[in-house]
């Protein structure tokens, strides 16, 4: 009867762990709003023979993971973005940038799932560097995973 008991307690002592770390999983899971993300335009400045002009880029693709109150974004560049909703008359549009030198920003709304993305090089127009970099721009649409 006392090995019944101690099989039967360990039993309950994991299936109860099982289900805290399954919890735990699905919450996490839930936090996230991951989005596929595809541009319909995509243009910007380039150098060419010394002389600066508008070009077409290519199409591009992203997968962005928002966290649950949408304050951070990842998925575009190196580190995560930081974001917030920037007016109080527009609740779906969301604002991301880094707080850490790079130069890009994303406009996103989360209601028409439409999004910007800007890409400014400090290397390109402005500074006119013997080795220049481009500034792109693109726009699309995502779709909720």
């Amino acid at each position: 009867m006392k090995v019944t008991t101690f099989i039967n307690t360990r039993l309950i002592k994991k299936t109860f762990l099982l289900l805290i770390v399954f919890s735990f999983f699905s919450l996490s899971a839930e936090s996230e709003n991951v989005f596929y993300c595809t541009s319909e335009l995509a243009t910007g400045f380039v150098k060419e023979n010394n002389v600066w002009k508008t070009n077409d880029f290519e199409l591009e693709r992203w997968t962005i993971k928002f966290n649950s109150d949408y304050t951070k974004a990842e998925g575009l560049t190196a580190k995560p973005m930081n974001c917030q909703i920037s007016y109080s008359f527009k609740p779906n549009m969301i604002f991301c940038v880094h707080d850490w030198g790079s130069h890009e920003s994303l406009l996103f709304n989360k209601k028409d799932l439409r999004f910007e993305l800007s890409i400014s090089s400090s290397g390109g127009y402005i500074e006119n560097s013997p080795n220049p970099d481009t500034s792109s721009f693109y726009a699309g649409r995502c779709q909720k995973f």
